[in-house]
């Protein structure tokens, strides 16, 4: 693949959407979160209907899609999990920078693997975590998370401080291990990490756990889950397949008491159906001033 022809696709994309910051979606004292599963923006498209927008990258690959199943929910706060940069299989794109720009947002990105270029001329790849702000982020900042083993892909803690109204608060994005033992030394550290600060504090993400799982006590213990709090049925968002139920609830959006929670929904439309593996989380909070 060119680069010149990786700059025409991500300029095409762009161009399909409005670019500048959306209209907020409630008063200034209201946080409106999505938490995501990108899946590095490949969907479920079949590969003879959707081949690669360019050679060597994964076929099915479509940001816009993604960016449009987000937008549709006026977010003021998106946590995206499983996001690239300078990756051949998502067209080399540098995708904090490109959902920035497609949402007209303030990005906070944490890399939680760091490899060789695989692209002439190309920066090293990068892959993990992305905070979404319409608000100005005042600080940002990724915390590695243990892990079990040397052979364990490595997780992270994003930490992004917005202000909300006259009120900072601390948004968390993460995306835990899919092993237990893994599972069980993050949740305990992420805990650990959250718990010296004062501020309001919203953690999403991809927990790779189910409710009543053990590992998710250590968060659960200071933390509301919102679903268990206003969320109509069992809150399934994990797989998104056509044609197939999701079985797993494992994304989560968890809040301190300090947040007041208005309402929670998970985003099963036919396009969150075909945009990713995940299906998105959507929550309104209500900041105490």
């Amino acid at each position: 693949m060119r680069l010149p022809a990786l700059r025409v696709l991500i300029a095409g994309i762009a161009s399909a959407l409005l670019a500048g910051p959306m209209a907020p979606a409630e008063a200034e004292n209201t946080l409106r979160v999505v938490t995501y599963n990108i899946h590095h923006g490949v969907g479920n498209d079949g590969c003879a209907e959707s081949p690669a927008p360019t050679e060597g990258a994964d076929c099915g690959l479509n940001l816009q899609r993604i960016a449009e199943v987000v937008a549709r929910h006026r977010p003021d706060v998106v946590a995206l999990q499983e996001v690239d940069r300078n990756w051949l299989r998502s067209a080399g794109s540098d995708q904090p920078a490109v959902f920035a720009h497609f949402l007209g947002m303030h990005a906070c990105y944490g890399a939680n693997l760091m490899l060789p270029a695989e692209l002439p001329g190309s920066r090293q790849r990068e892959y993990g975590n992305l905070i979404l702000s319409r608000f100005p982020i005042a600080g940002c900042r990724n915390l590695p998370l243990p892990k079990a083993s040397d052979d364990a892909e490595q997780r992270g803690l994003l930490l992004a401080r917005v202000q909300v109204g006259r009120q900072f608060i601390q948004i968390a994005n993460t995306h835990l291990h899919v092993r237990k033992e893994d599972r069980m030394l993050q949740t305990k550290a992420i805990a650990d990490m959250l718990r010296p600060i004062t501020l309001p504090i919203v953690l999403m993400g991809d927990m790779n756990a189910r409710p009543g799982d053990p590992e998710l006590a250590y968060v659960m213990s200071t933390l509301r889950d919102a679903w268990q709090l206003a969320g109509e049925g069992q809150g399934l968002t994990s797989p998104a397949t056509p044609g197939t139920p999701p079985r797993n609830r494992i994304d989560y959006i968890l809040h301190s008491p300090a947040l007041l929670l208005e309402d929670i929904n998970v985003d099963t439309s036919p396009a969150a159906m075909m945009a990713s593996d995940h299906y998105p989380v959507v929550a309104t909070l209500v900041v105490r001033q």
